[in-house]
Formats: C-alpha cells, structure tokens, sequence
C-alpha cells in the first residue's frame, strides 16, 4: 500500500497558467497535473528514511465562496530577458464546475480508475457498465460556480490600464436578467454580458476597411484589452458547522454561533453616496447655467459701481510719467491711477457677491483645466477688483487672516502647491491687482509704513545683538515677533493704530520664500507675483510696498533663492532656509507617497506634464530664475528690467486655430533694427547687411556659411534690387519680422539679446541716445559710433541714478548682490538683465571683493574654458565694472 500525505497551503488566488492554453478548463487541468518523481529525482521520505519514487499532485481542498482566478498574462522572454504580456486567447463560461480539479474529485477519479482496471483484468468483455462519469457521485450544486467580475487590463507589460466589469448581485423582484456594469474610474455605466467573449478573451481581432472600389482590406491585430483576474461566486456558499476549527468537540445547539454574513453593499452604501453627492455638486457648480448666473451677477456688480462712482474727473486710466516701470506685465496686470481721495462704496448686496465668485474662483473653478473658463473669470474679477476699492480691501483683509490656517490659506496654495501653472498665474494675478487697489486707500499706506518701521527696528535688533555678541543670533525672523508683534494683529484692521494686512501677506510670502527652495518647480510664479508688486506705481502706494518689501528682506531672500549654498556667508546665517542647498532641499521632501492632485477631475482630463510642476527636469536651471533676476531689479527700480512677451497667440478666421504673432512692441522695436540695418539702395538688407547685422550681434560671420544666409533669403519675403548694376534680392521687412516670429518661439532670450545690442531694454523701451552713441572729434569731423552693450548699460544706470530713480536693497542684499555667483546664473539667464543687476548694484560700492573672487574663480577655471559660457559671464562682469 503506498503511503499518502497531504501538505495543505491557504490561497487568496489561483494561478492559471496561459500560455498555449484554449480556456480557462485547460489552465486548471494543468494545475492539477501528475508529476512522477523518479530516478535521481527521488523524494526523501520521513517515514521510510531513504528516496522514494513520488507522486506529486496538486488539488483543491476547500472551495472558497468566491473563487479568484489570476491569469497569468505577464510573462518572461527568455530571448530577450524582457517582461511581456500574452495576448493569446483564453476562453471562459459564466459558470464553472470546479468538482474534477478538488481532492475529492480526484480521489474519486483514482478510484474509478482502479475499478476500471479490475474489471479490465477479470473479464475479456465489456459490458458498458463502467462508462459512467466517475464524478457523478459528487453533487454538482457544491462545485458550481457563477462569474461575478472580470478584471480587464489594456495594455502592455510596462503600462496600461485597469477597468472592471462586475455583475450587480443585489436581489431585485421581478428581474430574471443578471444586470451587469463597466468601473472605468469614474465612469460607471451598464454593460452587456453578451460582449464579455468580445472585450475578455483576447486574442486576435480582425477589422475590415472597404474601399469605394468595392475592395475589402483585412487587418488581422493582436486585441490588447483582455481579462486579467476572474471572479466566480459560489452557488451553494458554505455553511459552518457545529466543529470547532481543531474538531475536538461538537457545541450545544444553545452555544452554536450566531455569524452575520454581507455581500458588502451595507459597508460601502455610506462611500458611494458620499461619491455621488460629490459628483452631484461638482457637476452643479461647472454647470453652464450656474456660470452664466454668477457672471451676471458679476455683470450687475460692475454697472451698479459705475453708476455710484460719480467722480470721474478723480480717475485718470493713463500711465503716469513718474511711474518706474511700464504697466505692461507677463500677468498683465493693469495699472489704472485711482484717486486716494476716492470714497467709492460699495453697498452690502455688491460685497457679498464678490466674496462669493472669489470664494467660487479660489476653491472651485481653479482647481480645474477649463483655461477659458479661468481667463474668463480672471478678467472678470480684475476689473471688479479695480473698480471695488472696499471688494478689494475686504479680500486683502481675507487673504491676511488666511495666511494663519492651513488647508484655506490661498496665498500657500497658489505659491507653492498648485501643479497647474494657468491656475497659479490666475489666482496670483487676482491677489495683485486686489493688493494695488487697496493700496489706494490712505489708512492702508500709514498701516504699511507704520509696519515697514517695525520691521526696520527689528532688524537693527538683531544687528545690534549680533555686534555685541551678547548672545547666539538665530536666523532673520520671518514676522514680526516680540514688542511689534502688534503690527500684525489680524483682528484689528480698522483704527489709527490698525494693524496692516499688505504687510501680514508679505511677512507671508517671506516664509514662503525661506521653504522654497523644496518646491523650486512652482518658484516662478511667487517671484513674478513679488515681481508684479514691485512694478505698482508710486502713484498707487508703489513706493510704500517697495519700502516694506526691502526692509522685510525679500531682496536678501531673494539672492539667496537664486545662489543657495553659494551664498555669502552672513546671508546663509541669516536666511538658512532659502539658502539650502538642492540636495539638501529633496532630502526635506517626503518622496514616499505622492500628493494628491490639487486639480479635480470634472468634466475634463488632468494633462500632468506640465513644466510648472517640473515635468522631468530635476535640477533647476538658470532660466528658472528670471522672474526672481526681475523682481530684484523692480525692488532696485530699475527702468526697464521687465520683459515683455515677444509673441501672442491670436485665433485665425476662418480656420478657427490659434496662430502665434509678434507683439505690437516687439513689432516696433524690430522695425526700427531693420531699418537701421538695411541697405540704403535696396531698400532690405542684402547678403552682405545681413553679415554685418549678425557681426554686431555677436555672431561671428565669416563662421556662418554663405548657404545658410541664402537660405533665409530663399524661405523669407524679399523684394528686388539693384547692386552694382545687378539684380539682387533683399530681406524685407516682412521677411525680417517673419524669421524673428519663428526665432522667438524658439529662442526668445537670442531676440531679446539682439535688441539689447540695438540699444533696447528687456522692455523694449529704448535707452536714450546718449547712452548708445559716442560722439568723437571735433565740429567739423564728428564722428558716431555704437557703444558696447556694456558701456551703454552702464551709462543708463548712472543715468537713472542721477536722476534719483534706483533704491537700495538694504545691507544684506548688498552684500549677496555683489556675489559673482549671482551673475554667473544671471549670465545664463538673461543677459541683459545681468548686466542692468551689476551696473545697478555696483555703481558707488567698493566692488574690490567682487573682482577678486571673479579672478580667482578664472584662475581655476578648466583648460579649454576660452569659448565657454563661463568665461564669457567672467568677461561680462570685468567689462561692466
């Protein structure tokens, strides 16, 4: 008698081997196939002590209620060592009699089997009695089973996707048909079972194109949706019996337990209904007609303002002479002058509903992709917002009190948490515009000033403390702490000694500045928004914000966002954080789990690879920081260092696309280039104008090759001319604006170089003729020629200085400005603005450390360093000293 043992293991799946099988049939037959062991594959025997020839079976010996069949659809290529999926065809039913792959269906198969064999050996006929099935003593209804739910995966090895098809198993009277549904995410919809062979078998599928001559063309393609995990629930589920589960004794009827059993549906009905009614109030407030609602009463807001607001010879819309910089922005942030002694007011009905489309724009409407919708609403309440002095206060005073909380602090959200770059530069633009025009108010610029001179005695505390070295100095505080503490009471707003709101936000935005350096993707936006608040005139209180910002140290801060570890180190004892190094900064970040996306999925799809919440790029680069290199020149007040966008998108007739153009002012700028570069014959520029254009510009020409100028001549509009008594053609200007359209697409930072060699600000304002051509020799032989850029910028800024124009930063951000770190990075970035930072910052100073550090950085520099960028920024700096 051969001696039998069993080894039991508990299972939550069964593996189902596919490949090469037809069905689901074959997968469990395999399972449960006989392996001999014998002959050097032996099995040692506990019982026996020596090898033994084995026989190893597999085999169910407890039916689940619900039955978990995985596919084994992944699998090894063993010629190319690569994961890949089997898309080959494997049948299923909606039932499945699992009884000949059980224990006792096999026991019961052996069994027939040895009496087929005695009947076989005792008798020479057959009699046919044996031809039974040999299961048929096991009761099929406990081994049935019935399908419930296909798991599907579309896709390949290394990516796809999961969607579900599930039979609704709830009991409905009068229904006799199984009701089934596809889970596709959030969209669940009915689903006919009849297509389940369709959408879950695999395999191959072949599609028909016909042809108008009557042709029909097969393609014959492998189907990448098919089944990956199969659910069967049992028709006859499993009863406890009166056995405890080691069998010792049998219970009382009295002691028998009492087990309450769920399909489920009761533990998660509270989930779904919360998801539906989530769904219900998204799907209401991105509704089309609540839209039109709130912008009509938006609409009635602006008319009801117009009519109560009765002065306007108090408004003046024009751009004032005396402001420090052009109104026109990259968040484009309009600038009307709105008279201080103003008394616009606003009645309760306005108010409230203001509050309620800011409330609808922050928490709901930016957290989606609708770019239209967010510019709409944009527009809408930035004119709301300028017209509203009191809306405006109201939302400044919100905005303050929020900087205490956390989940509703809007100011953190849309600087340092929003992934999507529209919905930033939206919210930011809102908040600046609102902050301008409550800078109108007379009692908000005294709260501002009363509030920048404690800052200034806070921090000549801390100076006089670390000149005693009385005591260790901590880092520069990022509020007002201690006995002026007061000045940022968010519950005292109102009154002569009322606390300041705009200065409680930038108290704010320098803590946020001391942690951006571990959400360096989004810092492009915070540094455009300080930016925005920099360029306010003086008429509008621009010069009171400028004050506060540069005594609350956001320039020093500032300095050390863009040079980190490389900072001076009194700034690095000052601002730690900001100053923390990139590696420093990613090993602060939580990289375990990602955060949750901040958008909702509403009606629209959520494309992440956005370059605002950093896409692949892992490192910062130069051009990431030249929001922040403009920000610090609009603190210095630096005529021009804003850019200007150089192309806009404008939607074409009648194809309805949108096509990207020049801007009016850089149409203007180049005009002016081109036809200070033409050919006084031609009337365009030739081969030999446009070598000397691309000489002054840099460029050297006799390294450019005669075919390449050709080329632009033959891909650009030119008109005909004489040279020489030959007919040669020239660049147009058209031609000339249309190659600068399809180079500033590409390459804006090269077109803003070029007409900063022509005399052009990053503004494009044009510097003054004294500044960009040196006159020589005397009245009868005068001659003109072009400054260097260098020289020319550095005659722009001691022109503004002596004109009163530029500020200082304070004695920290001196220091960090006069770092050749920083213009090595400001080199990278922008050039121009690299040079207008240096002349600004180092005009009157003592620059002898600055020299010094260059030099020694130039003496080590890399052999072969002659041609590169590096060098370059090290000569950029030496010309303009």
């Amino acid at each position: 008698m051969p001696l039998q043992t069993n080894r039991e293991e508990n299972l939550m799946n069964i593996d189902c081997q596919i490949r090469g099988k037809a069905d689901i049939h074959e997968a469990l037959s395999t399972m449960c196939e006989v392996e001999y062991m014998e002959g050097d594959n032996k099995v040692f025997c506990d019982r026996c002590k020596e090898k033994c020839d084995t026989v190893l079976r597999t085999a169910i010996s407890a039916l689940p209620d619900v039955l978990v069949l995985s596919l084994k659809r992944f699998d090894l290529d063993y010629n190319t060592f690569e994961t890949v999926k089997l898309n080959s065809r494997c049948a299923f039913g909606q039932t499945l009699n699992m009884k000949r792959y059980t224990l006792e269906g096999l026991e019961e198969m052996e069994r027939s089997n040895v009496d087929d064999s005695s009947a076989d050996a005792g008798s020479m006929m057959d009699t046919g009695e044996h031809e039974n099935d040999p299961l048929s003593s096991l009761d099929d209804e406990d081994y049935e089973y019935q399908l419930a739910g296909v798991l599907v995966h579309s896709g390949v090895a290394q990516g796809g996707h999961y969607y579900s098809f599930i039979k609704d198993r709830s009991h409905r009277e009068g229904e006799s048909v199984d009701r089934w549904y596809k889970f596709d995410d959030e969209e669940v919809k009915p689903f006919d079972p009849s297509l389940i062979e369709v959408e879950c078998f695999g395999g191959k599928i072949k599609r028909e194109s016909k042809y108008p001559n009557g042709q029909v063309h097969t393609v014959e393609s492998e189907q990448f949706a098919n089944a990956l995990m199969l659910f069967y629930e049992k028709v006859k589920p499993a009863k406890f019996n009166d056995i405890d589960d080691k069998g010792d004794f049998k219970m009382d009827d009295r002691d028998k337990l009492v087990v309450d059993t769920t399909s489920g549906y009761d533990v998660f009905l509270p989930d779904v209904r919360r998801s539906n009614m989530t769904h219900s109030w998204h799907t209401f407030l991105f509704d089309a007609e609540f839209l039109t609602f709130l912008k009509g009463m938006m609409g009635l807001c602006s008319i009801s303002t117009t009519h109560e607001t009765h002065q306007p010879e108090s408004m003046d819309v024009s751009t004032p002479a005396a402001s420090p910089l052009p109104s026109n922005s990259l968040l484009s942030v309009p600038s009307p002058t709105i008279s201080m002694q103003a008394e616009n007011t606003s009645s309760a009905w306005r108010l409230a509903v203001l509050q309620v489309s800011l409330s609808f724009v922050f928490d709901i409407l930016l957290h989606s992709t609708d770019k239209d919708a967010i510019s709409d609403w944009t527009k809408k309440l930035v004119d709301a917002l300028m017209i509203d002095r009191e809306g405006a206060k109201t939302f400044v005073y919100e905005l303050a009190r929020r900087t205490k909380k956390v989940g509703a602090n809007w100011l953190k959200v849309y600087c340092s948490e929003c992934p999507e770059s529209h919905s930033r530069s939206a919210a930011l633009q809102i908040i600046a515009v609102a902050i301008q025009t409550c800078l109108g108010f007379l009692s908000e610029q005294a709260a501002l000033r009363r509030w920048t001179q404690a800052w200034k005695a806070q921090v000549e505390d801390r100076e006089r403390l670390i000149s005693g070295k009385r005591q260790h100095i901590s880092s520069m505080q990022t509020k007002l702490d201690g006995p002026w503490q007061s000045h940022e009471d968010d519950s005292n707003f109102e009154g002569h000694s009322a606390s300041s709101s705009i200065g409680i936000i930038i108290s704010y935005l320098s803590l946020l500045l001391e942690v951006a350096p571990r959400t360096w993707r989004l810092n492009a936006d915070l540094c455009l928004f300080i930016r925005e608040l920099s360029c306010i005139s003086t008429e509008e209180g621009g010069q009171c914000i400028r004050e506060a910002m540069i005594e609350a140290q956001l320039p020093a801060r500032l300095i050390c966002l863009a040079i980190r570890e490389k900072s001076p180190p009194l700034l690095r004892d000052a601002f730690p954080g900001a100053s923390v190094s990139l590696d420093v900064a990613e090993a602060m970040v939580k990289t375990e789990t990602s955060p949750s996306s901040h958008l909702l999925l509403v009606g629209t799809t959520v494309g992440m690879g956005n370059a605002a919440a950093g896409g692949n790029v892992s490192v910062p680069t130069a051009l990431d920081h030249l929001n922040l290199l403009e920000a610090l020149g609009s603190l210095m007040c630096i005529r021009g260092v804003r850019r200007v966008q150089l192309v806009s998108e404008i939607t074409e007739s009648p194809k309805g696309r949108a096509v990207l153009v020049l801007s009016q002012a850089a149409v203007d700028a180049l005009s002016i280039v081109f036809n200070e570069s033409k050919s006084q014959s031609g009337g365009g520029m030739g081969q030999r104008d446009i070598q000397n254009y691309m000489k002054r510009c840099g460029v050297d020409a006799s390294s450019v090759p005669p075919h390449k100028i050709s080329t632009i001549l033959n891909k650009y509009p030119t008109v005909s001319g004489m040279d020489g008594g030959k007919d040669t053609r020239y660049l147009s200007l058209e031609g000339f604006l249309a190659y600068y359209r399809d180079t500033a697409q590409t390459n804006e930072v090269q077109v803003h170089s070029d007409l900063h060699t022509f005399g052009f600000r990053p503004d494009l304002s044009r510097r003054e003729e004294e500044t960009r051509l040196c006159v020589t020799g005397n009245q009868s032989e005068r001659r003109t020629h072009a400054y260097q850029s260098a020289e020319s910028v550095a005659l722009d800024v001691a022109l503004q200085f002596k004109n009163g124009r530029l500020a200082t930063l304070g004695r920290l951000a001196d220091i960090g400005l006069l770092s050749f770190h920083l213009y090595l990075m400001a080199y990278s970035a922008c050039e121009p603005l690299a040079e207008y930072l240096l002349a600004a910052s180092a005009f009157g100073k003592d620059t002898g450390r600055l020299l010094v550090d260059s030099l020694k950085a130039l003496s080590r520099a890399h052999s072969g360093w002659g041609e590169n960028e590096t060098f370059r920024s090290y000569l950029m700096i030496f010309k303009v000293l």
